[in-house]
């Protein structure tokens, strides 16, 4: 086992997971290394977002399984492997709305115009 899986488990264990989703988590992951052939650890934004088209493009996941796919490397990124660069990968933006409907801009996490709740998305910038 690996130090960084072994980091992940304890993470895991900490914040008391369902062993259902650190299973689910630990294959996301598993998954993402094998795709490059290299540990997460070396992988960057590029490769996320090049992984995340791959899931939905050519392994035509369903969109409930791309959300723990996403979860999933962003526990990684956010907890685990927590490092300065590694924080932009995810981050939390807030989205008014309009009255109609329509998204109007996008600002950093604070103040919202509308009761709905922020949506977590991914940067590619």
């Amino acid at each position: 086992m690996t130090a960084l899986r072994r980091k992940m488990i304890e993470d895991f264990q900490i914040r008391h997971f369902a062993a259902g989703t650190q299973k689910s988590y630990l294959h996301c992951v598993a998954r993402f290394a094998q795709h490059f052939g290299r540990s997460p650890d070396l992988l960057g934004q590029d490769d996320v977002r090049s992984f995340l088209l791959h899931l939905v493009n050519e392994a035509k996941v369903s969109y409930g399984m791309l959300c723990i796919y996403v979860s999933a490397l962003r526990f990684l990124y956010k907890v685990t492997a927590r490092s300065g660069h590694r924080d932009q990968l995810f981050r939390r933006k807030a989205i008014t709305w309009s009255g109609d409907g329509d998204r109007s801009s996008e600002r950093s996490d604070a103040g919202f115009s509308s009761p709905q709740p922020p949506r977590l998305t991914f940067s590619v910038s």
